[in-house]
């Protein structure tokens, strides 16, 4: 079976007892370099777009190529309230949740 990018790096810090979490806790620009300098060693890309590329990020909703589309809404404190506990009671993401219902208004019309 073929590792992931991601499982062979986990594997390779592992076997060099760089386990995450085992060094200090880096901040600012010392974490943004050695962020970096783990993408391009995870993905054995040389340039960071590229190494971004390479790992894939989300999977896409649908058919199509590229990111799919992001529609942002605001809500009221009790509607987010709401949406939060039945995530929360049912295991799903608010995503999840806000695309159902959204599918449901877009049926009934």
């Amino acid at each position: 079976m073929t590792k992931t990018p991601g499982e062979r790096y986990y594997q390779e810090l592992v076997e060099r007892g760089e386990l995450p979490g085992s060094g200090p806790v880096l901040r600012g620009r010392s974490a943004t370099e050695a962020a970096r300098r783990d993408l391009m060693w995870v993905t054995g890309e040389s340039d960071r777009g590229a190494a971004v590329r390479a790992l894939g990020g989300r999977p896409r909703l649908g058919p199509g190529k590229g990111r799919s589309p992001v529609v942002r809404a605001r809500v009221s404190d009790a509607e987010y309230a709401e949406l939060e506990s039945l995530a929360e009671r049912t295991g799903r993401t608010q995503s999840d949740l806000v695309r159902e219902g959204l599918r449901l208004v877009l049926a009934s019309r």
